[in-house]
């Protein structure tokens, strides 16, 4: 017998999707009016401002900024990296930490867990940090990635997924003489794709998005980070601009180009991680 929805049902849909398209129109409508300003002329832009249909159809904003004598392409290489490397070595360390903590045989697990809240409530400060990472790692990818691969936050969130995790499990694979690491690599880990999948994500659009550690560290041109390197594109526009120079200097299409080409990976990711976000984000957050 097929149940029939009830009036009340029905009505509740239609607000609910009513209001879902209007919040994703709201939403998506200034991504898609920065992007085609990025394909408009510089003086049409500037003459009859932004605008969803472009007056005059350009790639000169594109050309200029790769045109650059700064390495666009070599930036979003380092950007790659430093998301690749960063994630995998950060998701590691903190599988690691929340497997030792739900464990119910630790010693001192009270400790351990006081000790990782002890990280997210104080820090030693911007000059103590600056000054330590500095010398050990001296214009270095590895200042981004190294004091990032232990996060208080996505342990926790890892950790209450775990606990989630019947222990009849882990018990049956003792049972069968499988230690810690077997136990956490072939029961956990499988079981827990959801939780890892919303902290890489986590991790790689915090790591995409850095701007004050490579703005610290980073000395170098060629290892800039894409953020980096825009912003300095920019900033290059603006003394132009104030110099007085000659020429059509594309100030507010580059401005959206380089929104477009600063996002468009992390947008691209999104959806394929969306599903596992979502349900990491729920069992991960609540200890049941």
């Amino acid at each position: 017998m097929i149940k029939t929805k009830s009036k009340s049902k029905k009505v509740f849909d239609t607000v609910n999707i009513t209001l879902l398209i209007l919040a994703s129109v709201i939403f998506i409508y200034p991504y898609i009016l920065v992007i085609m300003s990025s394909f408009t002329d510089e003086l049409s832009l500037v003459a009859q401002g932004y605008s969803i249909t472009p007056a005059k159809l350009s790639f000169y904003a594109y050309n200029y900024m790769f045109s650059r004598n700064l390495p666009i392409l070599r930036s979003l290489w380092n950007s790659f990296i430093l998301v690749i490397v960063s994630t995998v070595i950060t998701t590691s360390t903190c599988l690691l930490y929340a497997y030792a903590l739900q464990h119910r045989k630790l010693k001192f697990k009270k400790f351990f867990n006081i000790y990782v809240v002890i990280t997210m409530l104080f820090s030693g400060g911007l000059v103590p940090y600056f000054l330590t990472v500095s010398y050990f790692f001296e214009d270095s990818l590895w200042a981004l990635i190294i004091p990032s691969a232990m996060a208080a936050y996505y342990t926790f969130l890892i950790r209450n997924y775990f606990y989630t995790i019947p222990v009849s499990l882990a018990e049956a694979a003792e049972i069968d003489g499988a230690r810690n690491f077997t136990i956490l690599f072939m029961i956990y880990i499988p079981l827990s794709t959801p939780v890892i999948a919303t902290i890489a994500l986590f991790c790689a659009v915090s790591q995409w998005n850095s701007y004050v550690g490579p703005m610290l560290f980073i000395d170098s041109v060629d290892k800039y980070p894409i953020q980096l390197t825009l912003q300095k594109l920019l900033d290059n526009v603006e003394n132009m601009i104030s110099a007085g120079a000659t020429g059509i200097v594309p100030t507010e299409s580059v401005k959206m180009a380089a929104i477009v080409v600063a996002t468009v990976p992390i947008i691209i990711l999104y959806p394929f991680m969306q599903k596992f976000f979502i349900n990491g984000m729920v069992l991960g957050g609540v200890k049941e």
